[in-house]
C-alpha cells in the first residue's frame, strides 16, 4: 500500500509525504483502501464525507466510481454547459518532414533495389508531420473560496488546449499536482501529490479527464480522503481538523517541478500564473513593479477566461479562438 508514498525528513527535521501515482486508477484504488488516520480525522471530522453543497453533488464513493468509469453519462451535459462545442482552435503545423521510401509504385525507379531483384523497387515520396511531446502540469488543489464555476472554466480551457495540441501533432503528458502544508508554532509537515493522468503515448480520453480537471468533488472529496489517510503527526491535529492545512500556491510549486522548454504549468483558478521570467528571488521587486500581472479565471465569460489563460501561458500566437479570428 505504501509503494506510492515516500516519507522523508528535510534538513530542518520536518516530515514530507510525497505521493506519486502512475495512473488515475492507481490513485483511486490506493485512496479507497488506505486506512484513515483516525487519531486526527475522526468520523465526524472528515471533509471527504461532508454533506455541504460546496463539496459537490456526488458522494465520495460516487466520485471514485466516476473517476474509474469516466464521466460518460455526464459528458453531453458537460459539453453543453461548458460551451466548448462553440470553441475551436487554429494552430499552424510547425514542421513537416519529407522523405522517400521503397514501394511497389512511385515516382521513379531505385536502381539498386531493381538490380537486387526487390519487388519494392520504386521510390515514393511521403510526408510525415513532426510530432513532439510536452508535459502539461495542472494544479489540482486550491483554497475553499474558489467557486465551482471557476474550476469548471479552468478545466475546460485546459482540456481544450490539450485537445488542440494533440490534434496538431503534439503529444501531451498530463500530470496533476497538489501540495499541502500544515503547521503549528513548533512543527510543520508537507504533503505533495503527483498523478499521471495521461501519458504522451496514450490517446486523449476527455471523459476520463473531466473528473480531475473540472469536478469540484475531486479536490474536495477524493484528494481530501488521501489527506485523511496520510500519517500526519498528532501534534498537528487541531490545524488539520479545522482547515486541512494550506494548499501550496504557484510560488511554492513551480520551482520544484522539472519544467523543460515548452512544458506548461497551469495554476489554480485564482492564480493561474504570472508574467514569464518572474522568479522567486525577484518576488518583492516584481510585486512593486507597475508591470505586475496576476492571471485569474473569473468564471463568468468563458471566452475571456480562455484569452486570459492563453496570454498567461504565452500561447496566444500558437492557439487562437476561431471566434476571434477575422
Amino acid at each position: 500500500m505504501r509503494d506510492y508514498l515516500n516519507i522523508y525528513e528535510d534538513k530542518e527535521g520536518y516530515r514530507h509525504f510525497d505521493y506519486y501515482f502512475p495512473s488515475l486508477s492507481s490513485f483511486v484504488k490506493y485512496t479507497r483502501e488506505a486506512p484513515i488516520n483516525e487519531k486526527i480525522f475522526t468520523r465526524f471530522k472528515r471533509a471527504s464525507e461532508s454533506t455541504l453543497l460546496a463539496y459537490g453533488a456526488d458522494t465520495l464513493e460516487e466520485t471514485f466510481d466516476h473517476l474509474i468509469s469516466g464521466y460518460h453519462n455526464q459528458y453531453p451535459e458537460y459539453r453543453r454547459i461548458s460551451q466548448i462545442k462553440n470553441i475551436s482552435f487554429y494552430r499552424p503545423i510547425e514542421e513537416i518532414n519529407e522523405t522517400t521510401v521503397l514501394s511497389y509504385d512511385g515516382g521513379y525507379v531505385d536502381i539498386n533495389a531493381y538490380l537486387a531483384g526487390e519487388a519494392k523497387c520504386m521510390r515514393k515520396t511521403v510526408y510525415q508531420e513532426t510530432r513532439s511531446f510536452i508535459n502539461f502540469y495542472i494544479q489540482l488543489l486550491f483554497s475553499s473560496d474558489v467557486t465551482e464555476k471557476e474550476n469548471i472554466h479552468r478545466g475546460i480551457i485546459a482540456l481544450e488546449i490539450i485537445r488542440a495540441l494533440e490534434q496538431s501533432g503534439v503529444s501531451v503528458n498530463i500530470i496533476g499536482i497538489a501540495g499541502l502544508v500544515t503547521q503549528n508554532d513548533n512543527y510543520r509537515e508537507e504533503m505533495m501529490l503527483k498523478i499521471n493522468l495521461k501519458s504522451s503515448n496514450m490517446p486523449f480520453n476527455e471523459s476520463k479527464c473531466i473528473g480531475p480537471l473540472t469536478r469540484i468533488e475531486f479536490p474536495r472529496r477524493a484528494i481530501m480522503r488521501l489527506v485523511e489517510t496520510t500519517p500526519f503527526d498528532f501534534s498537528l491535529a487541531d490545524d488539520l481538523r479545522l482547515t486541512y492545512g494550506r494548499a501550496k500556491e504557484f510560488d511554492d510549486l513551480k520551482p520544484i517541478l522539472p519544467l523543460k522548454q515548452g512544458d506548461i504549468y497551469l495554476g489554480n483558478p485564482r492564480y493561474l500564473g504570472i508574467r514569464p521570467g518572474y522568479t522567486i528571488e525577484k518576488k518583492e521587486r516584481f510585486k512593486k513593479s507597475s508591470e505586475a500581472k496576476r492571471y485569474i479565471i473569473r468564471g463568468e465569460d468563458i471566452y475571456k477566461d480562455f484569452e486570459t489563460t492563453l496570454e498567461c501561458l504565452q500561447l496566444e500566437n500558437v492557439i487562437k479562438l476561431k471566434k476571434r479570428l477575422k
